[in-house]
């Protein structure tokens, strides 16, 4: 057993000293977090999405710079931004810092190619290799590695790989300049490729080149490029230039020919660029045919159809997997004409057209989903499909019968009345709708216009005195139109005997900071204005519950409370014990979770956060690049319908760190 210890010991410490980040090694200064806590962004930028949080104390590695910003790296293996101002430098930057876009080039003492890797160490993982005299940007450097972006790739390359003394003093547009080098115009379906005179599409057209045009590059961009082709001088866009000739086979861009494949069987999305982060262009089935235009460890760039982009390198296989038999089914086997029928497809994912056909042959609709229409009344709808863009195959759902129409039935709504139309405080007004048997949704409102409740009933506030109400309907389901009532008298106090105030009390008289606490007033039914003080003098607060703050520390709480409506009197509580600082626990977010992850229109989805005595702010995201929602809820809307959500969780009120929710499926109706 001792044995069997001091071998998972030994091997607990081997799995440490591996993680432990290079860059330490590599000479790179560190610094100390101060001020609370700090936001680790994603750019150096206070707009950047924060990636996590960090308490004062936190030492981190500093890689490079941007301005006010330092790009750090952190001691769980983060990567990304922090602002200068709240940290503490605790060594020298003896590589110094090199101000974004950079220009310089690629350079090997023996002539070889080198290797752009994911993090600043040679234990990260290989992206590419590039040869000598490749164009690169510097986004930022360190002692030993720099941070770089090659043909809008991302990674990190060791400083003695990298030639600055490449680069020119001139720039166009905001983009990196650099000693001219020559490209080829290259186009992923093959076109003719643009020259303009100016670095932006406004610009006139000079001249169209084809793929393979040799082409001198004097100024290089992220976006633009300066090119001179045959003595003519214009700008060109940067994806349609390379360094390696099409259909040469050096370098890493050789192409060849990869099929898509998934452990799930489901389909596998084509991203804008190599990250996560970066848009969907479109999702492809299990054994879609692309060609590999440019092939990275983690990703390649491929093209499918018209849709060039960037696919995991996990999610490639040269050898064609065998995909699931494509088929189809409909929601419903009986509809009536306004249903909308939807379909799923199998294998997920898959790419389809689609033809609703009656049972006389004609084509009634196409598209995932179809709305019955009268003149289905009384026939039999099916759906075909059949695989494009990569998908193969066809398939056809059963029948659908669709029933006669139901127009006889469909209630116009006449009117909505309120039973009783001089209403006292604590009455329940009811709405009645005519004709019977009509359905709607009722709202309740002041003759000022402030909403005040819905549902068919609604029991008057004391807010409401003085005050005239009336109801608005709005058909559902079978009823159409909308209505409103006429309205109530103004609303009065309801006579009562009058109460007098005896006592009030604070349900927590030994208070810590972040307790709330509440008060009970006696006798039962006694209504009053309450206003929460300390006994240094100063006014807490107002209402029914106050939350100890940091500043009542040391001092006592009581609270003062006047009798309202029906309750005449005055009382004040007792002192609370002084105030004592909170514990100071440490929270962490662990997981946040959907309440259902194959969402529908309408459905409200709910986040559940762990531990349970964490706290956060939540943002629902659609795909990748649509922000919903900030809110621990979000109700699924239509223009959701085909699309995936999934929710980011970010610690707040003492709890640090964050997580994101898994994504659902593709919202349905």
């Amino acid at each position: 057993m001792k044995r069997l210890t001091a071998m998972l010991l030994t091997l607990a410490i081997v799995l440490t000293l591996l993680a432990v980040p290079a860059a330490h090694a590599d000479g790179y200064a560190t610094a100390t977090v101060k001020g609370g806590w700090l936001r680790l962004r994603a750019g150096a930028s206070s707009e950047s999405e924060t990636i996590s949080a960090y308490f004062t104390g936190t030492s981190v590695t500093i890689l490079g710079g941007s301005g006010s910003w330092y790009h750090v790296l952190t001691p769980d293996g983060k990567t990304g931004y922090m602002h200068s101002n709240y940290l503490t430098i605790t060594g020298s930057i003896t590589g110094g810092q090199l101000e974004e876009n950079t220009a310089a080039c690629v350079k090997s003492a023996n002539g070889k190619s080198v290797r752009l890797r994911s993090g600043p160490s040679t234990l990260h993982a290989i992206i590419a290799s590039y040869a000598v005299g490749t164009p690169l940007t510097i986004l930022t450097t360190g002692d030993s590695w720099s941070k770089i972006r090659i043909n809008g790739r991302v990674g990190y390359m060791m400083n003695q790989f990298i030639d600055t003394s490449a680069s020119s003093s001139g720039s166009s547009s905001g983009s990196s300049s650099t000693a001219g080098y020559t490209a080829y115009v290259v186009s992923g379906n093959g076109k003719t490729v643009v020259m303009r005179s100016g670095p932006s599409k406004s610009y006139s057209a000079i001249a169209s080149y084809s793929v393979g045009q040799r082409v001198k590059v004097t100024s290089y961009g992220s976006t633009w490029c300066a090119v001179q082709i045959n003595g003519v001088d214009g700008y060109m866009m940067t994806e349609f230039l390379s360094t390696v000739k099409p259909g040469s086979s050096s370098g890493s861009t050789a192409s060849y020919t990869a099929y898509v494949t998934s452990e799930n069987g489901k389909g596998v999305r084509l991203r804008l660029g190599a990250g996560t982060l970066y848009p969907t262009l479109a999702t492809y089935s299990v054994g879609t045919q692309v060609t590999v235009l440019e092939y990275g460890s983690s990703w390649c760039r491929i093209r499918v159809g018209a849709n060039t982009g960037y696919m995991m390198t996990k999610f490639l296989t040269t050898s064609r997997p065998e995909s699931e038999a494509l088929s189809v089914k409909v929601s419903a086997a009986t509809a009536k004409p306004g249903d909308t029928l939807k379909t799923q497809v199998s294998p997920y994912g898959a790419i389809v057209a689609y033809q609703w056909i009656n049972d006389e042959g004609v084509c009634v609709g196409t598209g995932s989903s179809y709305k019955v229409k009268e003149s289905d009344a009384g026939t039999a709808i099916r759906v075909s499909i059949t695989g494009v863009g990569g998908t193969s195959g066809t398939d056809v759902s059963g029948w659908v019968s669709i029933a006669q129409s139901y127009v006889s039935r469909v209630y116009q709504l006449k009117n909505v009345a309120i039973n009783d139309t001089t209403p006292v405080v604590g009455q329940t007004l009811t709405a009645t709708l005519s004709p019977a048997g009509a359905t709607a949704t009722v709202s309740w409102f002041r003759d000022n216009g402030v909403f005040v409740g819905s549902g068919t009933t609604y029991t008057v506030k004391s807010g409401d005195v003085g005050y005239k109400l009336y109801a608005w309907a709005d058909g559902t389901g079978e009823t159409t139109g909308d209505v409103t009532s006429a309205q109530t008298a103004a609303v009065t106090q309801a006579a009562s005997a009058n109460i007098v105030l005896q006592g009030v009390s604070i349900s927590n008289t030994t208070p810590t900071v972040g307790d709330t606490l509440r008060v009970s007033l006696s006798p039962a039914g006694a209504t009053a204005g309450l206003t929460w003080r300390s006994s240094a003098g100063h006014i807490l607060g107002y209402g029914d519950t106050y939350t100890v703050a940091a500043d009542d520390v040391g001092s006592s709480i009581y609270v003062y409370a006047n009798g309202t409506g029906s309750t005449s009197g005055s009382v004040v509580s007792s002192l609370t014990s002084a105030v004592q600082p909170a514990v100071n626990t440490t929270v962490r977010v662990d997981s946040v979770t959907l309440s259902d992850t194959t969402p529908t229109v309408g459905q409200v989805l709910y986040v559940t956060l762990a531990p349970q005595n964490a706290s956060a702010t939540y943002t629902w995201y659609r795909d990748d690049d649509k922000v919903l929602s900030t809110t621990g809820y979000y109700t699924v809307r239509a223009e959701d319908v085909g699309h995936t959500l999934y929710v980011w969780a970010e610690g707040a009120n003492g709890t640090f760190g964050s997580a994101t929710s898994k994504i659902s499926a593709p919202v349905t109706e």
